[in-house]
């Protein structure tokens, strides 16, 4: 049976994986996606409702940790195909006590990273997290739900971190043009109404993982969300007037 470290060293790095895995469009063949779904699946089981992911470790001792919801409803997904094809998708980052730096540690599968933090990582850093290589949409459970302006800032959807997260502006201050969503007053022939607008944005990022709102995700995930009511028997939206 094929094992996965037999399904890379392909590229530069040898992290890519190797083109006899794969069909002529690149995508892993159906018995290396198994393999892959099934080890993505890996530890679910350890997740309880409350979220909280419990380990033991070989010398008894035990472990809890926090998953975050977004990690949790993706962990449930099938893993992506753009993220089967590298040996490490994942990582887990924290903090260090002696130096103050940040340290990551790639991980081929959730499972290992979420142990690792669970074990290792967060009695050094109690911030200590998850991350993604390729970045997830905001789920459709927190759309339009995060909380943006507390005592301690404003929270952005993080495509990578999977989670909520404060941005901070970039230094020395950059500036990017892009398409925002932006609230029209209704008019006597038209209801109120968010419309697409070109302005001039801050550049942002996130202090864990380093992406920006740049990322045609962030925007997207963190943009205000319509929810649209239609008649039954209607199977088109109706396209709006711009």
């Amino acid at each position: 049976m094929t094992t996965l470290a037999k399904l890379y060293g392909s590229g530069v790095t040898g992290k890519l994986m190797q083109n006899r895995f794969r069909d002529t469009y690149g995508r892993p063949k159906p018995k290396v996606e198994k393999l892959l779904q099934q080890a993505h699946a890996n530890g679910q089981g350890a997740v309880g409702e409350d979220g909280v992911y419990r380990a033991h470790n070989k010398q008894g001792g035990y472990h809890e940790w926090q998953v975050p919801y977004g990690i949790r409803h993706y962990w449930a997904k099938p893993i992506r195909r753009h993220q089967m094809v590298i040996l490490e998708p994942w990582y887990a980052t924290w903090i260090s006590p002696k130096t103050g730096r940040r340290l990551k540690k790639m991980f081929p599968s959730l499972h290992g990273a979420i142990h690792f933090v669970a074990t290792k990582a967060q009695y050094v850093d109690d911030k200590a997290a998850v991350v993604s290589k390729q970045g997830y949409d905001v789920p459709p459970k927190l759309r339009g739900k995060l909380p943006k302006k507390t005592l301690r800032g404003t929270y952005y959807w993080c495509p990578c971190c999977v989670t909520a997260r404060r941005f901070f502006r970039v230094v020395p201050e950059q500036t990017f043009t892009a398409f925002k969503k932006m609230w029209v007053a209704a008019t006597p022939k038209r209801p109120g109404h968010y419309e697409p607008r070109e302005r001039s944005m801050r550049v942002l990022y996130c202090q864990v993982c380093g992406i920006t709102n740049r990322n045609h995700q962030w925007r997207r995930s963190n943009q205000p969300w319509e929810t649209r009511k239609f008649k039954r028997g209607v199977r088109r939206a109706k396209r709006r007037r711009s």
